[in-house]
């Protein structure tokens, strides 16, 4: 993992994450989220690719962080591909106070290679109702 200067989607850097063939069963990125129960949000996230190689890209996931409970897990990044965003909408629980948002690879197993970045990470409290 490094912070890259030259590879960014806005301001002035990223977070590159590079594979060199050996199992990586996550990227060792993981943030405590505080939310509200009972509340919509919406996640989005800016990432790159360039020639990642397994049956099993990295993803993000977004599970409640004492029941495990998941709210998000994105498509795997494969391949070489520009700047995109990935996003989801998603209705906490009842009982949910508090998220933990990863960056995972499911299945863990298969082996990798290549190259992720990783900019404008969000999760925003939305007035719209989930379904709406």
């Amino acid at each position: 993992m490094a912070i890259d200067t030259d590879q960014f989607y806005g301001g002035t850097r990223s977070l590159s994450v590079t594979f060199d063939g050996r199992n990586a069963p996550d990227v060792g990125i993981a943030q405590f989220i505080p939310v509200k129960p009972d509340t919509d949000y919406e996640f989005s996230a800016e990432s790159r690719t360039q020639d990642i190689d397994s049956a099993s890209g990295p993803r993000f996931a977004i599970a409640d962080a004492y029941t495990k409970s998941s709210y998000v897990l994105t498509d795997d990044l494969l391949g070489t591909n520009p700047w995109h965003k990935q996003q989801a909408r998603f209705h906490t629980g009842p009982s949910t106070n508090l998220l933990l948002l990863k960056v995972i690879r499911q299945p863990a197993a298969p082996l990798i290679r290549g190259k992720l970045w990783i900019d404008d990470v969000r999760l925003v409290e939305t007035t719209n109702k989930v379904g709406s």
